[in-house]
């Protein structure tokens, strides 16, 4: 039965989480090193400073989620893009706070 709950909590999971990216993107901003040191397998890869880049994935009407390893670039990367017009951008933190969010809901 423990493994039943288990097994329906981590579906449900991963449920949420691909309906809350069906309509997102979701993007690491972190260095190419530190992406290969582990990542978030549906996140995108641009450094911040080339942020501006994400007009490659993302309309600017679409939501955003950010993340870096403390959540200081995601902040900065997430400046430009609402400074160039995207509407809603959110700063995720960290890898481990991301990985989190998208935990728990």
């Amino acid at each position: 039965m423990k493994k039943f709950i288990l097994l329906l909590s981590l579906t449900m999971s991963l449920s949420i989480y691909s309906s809350l990216l069906s309509s997102a993107t979701l993007v690491d901003v972190r260095t190419l090193e530190e992406w290969n040191e582990g990542h978030i397998d549906s996140a995108v890869r641009i450094e911040w400073a080339h942020i501006e880049d994400i007009s490659n994935y993302a309309a600017k009407e679409e939501r955003i989620y950010l993340y870096c390893r403390s959540g200081k670039r995601a902040e900065r990367a997430k400046n430009i893009l609402i400074s160039s017009g995207y509407l809603d951008v959110i700063n995720l933190g960290g890898l481990q706070e991301a990985r989190a969010f998208f935990a728990e809901k």
